[in-house]
């Protein structure tokens, strides 16, 4: 338990810095501060549940990544 805890965290870490960055590099690139925000999030959204689902919680993925992402 204390080892997915800490996966977890980890997936937190990873997504915190996808958000960071991808926000840094939308408004570098002329998008405005909203939609940059859009897109970070949905790119963060993604990475951590990629990790979480892969390497987290891989045990526990029984249902298919598109009918999970969309639920």
């Amino acid at each position: 338990m204390q080892r997915e805890f800490l996966r977890f965290d980890f997936a937190g870490v990873v997504g915190f810095v996808v958000d960071a960055g991808v926000l840094y590099a939308a408004l570098s690139l002329g998008c405005g501060p909203y939609l940059g925000r859009v897109i970070s999030f949905l790119c963060a959204a993604f990475v951590t549940w990629q990790i979480n689902r892969r390497i987290t919680f891989a045990r526990r993925a029984t249902i298919s990544p598109w009918r999970e992402w969309w639920e």
